[in-house]
């Protein structure tokens, strides 16, 4: 009897563990606190949401950062990162790489933190985070001046940087 009443209040506990808050197919929404970025799948760390989804929900805050030119992940001093690169207001020589931390929980799952950091360059064709030293830097030369460096300022912030947006563009 016992073990009964143990798996009965164990079902229902699930139950309303699960029915607390609805998913992004249930609500149209992809809430980066709630649905989460990275998911482990058969043993290897994927994206759930589109790369279509996950640009929209970018709420970068630093001013004019547009043209996203890849998007990745990254596995950094214990913890997953998603990374974009970008350019800095459609200049071809300010480039922008931006390292947003994600927080897993025990079911393997990896939620947007509100911590982050972007290595802005100018004049710089591709900018990167060295995480010996946490400096930005230049990975390229100056663009049109071949062996010279560029130069990358480093910004970071504990603001959230992804937003909720509809899984559907409007």
């Amino acid at each position: 009897m016992k073990y009964v009443l143990l798996f009965t209040l164990s079902l229902l506990w699930h139950l309303s563990a699960g029915a607390q808050a609805p998913t992004a197919n249930e609500d149209g929404y992809f809430d980066p606190t709630r649905d989460p970025v990275l998911s482990t799948i058969n043993g290897k760390v994927r994206f759930v949401q589109s790369e279509e989804v996950i640009v929209r929900a970018a709420d970068i805050r630093l001013g004019k950062l547009n043209s996203v030119e890849t998007f990745d992940k990254l596995f950094l001093n214990g913890h997953w990162y998603f990374t974009c690169e970008c350019r800095y207001s459609l200049d071809p020589d300010q480039a922008a790489k931006v390292y947003l931390r994600l927080k897993g929980d025990e079911n393997g799952n990896y939620f947007a933190d509100s911590y982050w950091v972007a290595c802005i360059g100018k004049p710089c064709g591709s900018c990167d985070w060295d995480v010996n030293t946490n400096d930005c830097f230049c990975k390229t030369d100056r663009p049109g001046e071949p062996g010279e460096p560029g130069d990358c300022n480093q910004i970071w912030s504990d603001e959230p940087l992804l937003r909720k947006v509809k899984l559907k563009p409007n």
